[in-house]
C-alpha cells in the first residue's frame, strides 16, 4: 500500500507522522525539543525523524513549517519563532537526501488541508484554520479553495498588530496578535506580573524560580493562583479582539482551532467569547461556528502528508 510521510516542524518540537492511502495513520515519530540553532541541527533533527518513518512504500514527504514559506519552490524565507530558517531550500535538501519528491508549506495551511480532507470542515466551503501555539498562524479557505495571496502569506492572522505600542514579535513589529496569546506570551505576561502580586501557588511550586514556570503550568493553576487566573483573563480578552477582526473581514462559517495550546484554549474560552461578541458585527457573530480541532495535535502533519492530494 503507498505511504506518504508528513512533518510537523515547530518551534520548539517536531511531530512526524506515515499515513497510507486510506489517509490513516500507520505511525507517529516526536521530538519534544531540538535544537534549533543552526540550519544543519535543524535538518539533522528532521532527517533523524524521517528515517524512523521511512520505508519503501513511501512516496512523498511532506513538511508543514512555522513561516513564511514559498510552496511552489519549497523554500522557507523565513520564521519568527525559528530564526535560524532563512532562505532555505528544504524541498531541494530532501529530495536529494530521500530522493523522493518533497512539498512543503505553511503549518497553518497544512493543517487547514487535514481539517478539510479528513477533519471538521469536510463539509465546510468556507473556514479559518486557526493554530496557536509558539505562535499563531491561520488558514483561508474560501469557497472549498486555499486562498494563498500574492505570495503565499494570506492568513498571517498572528501578525494583525492590536496594539502598535505592544512587546516586540519575532516578525520585528510592535503588538502582534501572537505577542498577547502565544505560548511564550503566556508565560511573558505572567512573569511580568509576578511583581504585583506578594505569594502566589504556581511561583512558590517552583520554588521562586520564574525561568522554570512553562505556559501549561499558567493553566493548571489558574483556578488557585490569582496572577495566573488574571493572564488568562487578559490573554482571553486579546484572543477575542483577534478572532473578531478577522470574523469582521472574512464571514467564515467555521473557525477550527488547533495546535499545540489549542486545546488549552478550552478552558477560557468564554472569556474569549464575551470579547470576541463585544467586537464582532452581529450577523457575522452569530453565524460563525468555532469548533477545536477533532485531529488534536496530529493535524499539521497530517496536512503536511495530504499535500501530494492537495490541488491548492
Amino acid at each position: 500500500m503507498k505511504e506518504f510521510v508528513g512533518i510537523d516542524l515547530g518551534g520548539t518540537k517536531i511531530k512526524g507522522i506515515r499515513i497510507n492511502e486510506n489517509f490513516e495513520i500507520v505511525e507517529n515519530v516526536n521530538i519534544e525539543r531540538y535544537d534549533s540553532s543552526s540550519t544543519e541541527s535543524i535538518t539533522n533533527a528532521l532527517e533523524s525523524v524521517i528515517k524512523s518513518l521511512d520505508t519503501p512504500e513511501v512516496l512523498s514527504i511532506g513538511f508543514g513549517i512555522a513561516g513564511f514559506i514559498d510552496a511552489y519552490l519549497g523554500v522557507i524565507h523565513a520564521s519568527p519563532n525559528i530564526p535560524a530558517l532563512k532562505e532555505i531550500g528544504i524541498k531541494s535538501i530532501f529530495e536529494h537526501k530521500f530522493g523522493k519528491e518533497v512539498f512543503v508549506d505553511n503549518d497553518a495551511k497544512a493543517g487547514a488541508i487535514a481539517e478539510l480532507f479528513v477533519g471538521s470542515a469536510k463539509d465546510t466551503k468556507d473556514f479559518l484554520f486557526i493554530t496557536f501555539g509558539t505562535g499563531i498562524g491561520a488558514a483561508i479557505i474560501s469557497n472549498g479553495m486555499l486562498v494563498r495571496g500574492a505570495d503565499n502569506l494570506a492568513g498571517e492572522i498572528g501578525h494583525i498588530t492590536l496594539d502598535p505600542n505592544g512587546p516586540k514579535c519575532g516578525c520585528g513589529k510592535l503588538g502582534c496578535f501572537e505577542t498577547f496569546a502565544s505560548g511564550p506570551a503566556i508565560k511573558r505576561i505572567y512573569i511580568e506580573n509576578i511583581k504585583n502580586y506578594d505569594k502566589l501557588p504556581l511561583l512558590e511550586y517552583f520554588s521562586n524560580d520564574s525561568s522554570k514556570i512553562d505556559t501549561p503550568f499558567i493553566f493548571k493553576f489558574k483556578d488557585v493562583d490569582i496572577n495566573a487566573k488574571n493572564t488568562l483573563k487578559y490573554v482571553a480578552d486579546k484572543i477575542g479582539l483577534g478572532l473578531s477582526i478577522v470574523v469582521n473581514l472574512l464571514n467564515p462559517k467555521k473557525i477550527i482551532i488547533g495546535g499545540g495550546l489549542g486545546m488549552s484554549l478550552k478552558e477560557i474560552f468564554d472569556d474569549v467569547l464575551k470579547s470576541f461578541y463585544k467586537n464582532t458585527l452581529k450577523i457575522e457573530a452569530e453565524s460563525v461556528e468555532f469548533h477545536f480541532s477533532e485531529l488534536g495535535n496530529d493535524g499539521v502533519a497530517i496536512g503536511a502528508a495530504l499535500l501530494p492530494f492537495s490541488k491548492y
